[in-house]
């Protein structure tokens, strides 16, 4: 059975790591936080290189 929005008897699959929890999202959270600000503004010389010196 699709999942479906409203309807008690929908089905959705949710695969999680065991003992996954409240703290695991809080830190995937940050994560998107983190990025969100980071490519607010430009990358610097000194990002750029360390981001691209294992393709030397």
């Amino acid at each position: 059975m699709r999942a479906q929005r409203g309807h008690p008897g929908g089905h959705l699959d949710v695969h999680r790591a065991p003992g996954a929890g409240a703290d695991d999202r809080a830190d995937v959270v940050m994560v998107l936080f983190d990025l969100a600000a980071d490519i607010s503004r430009p990358i610097t010389d000194a990002e750029r290189a360390y981001s691209t010196s294992y393709l030397n």
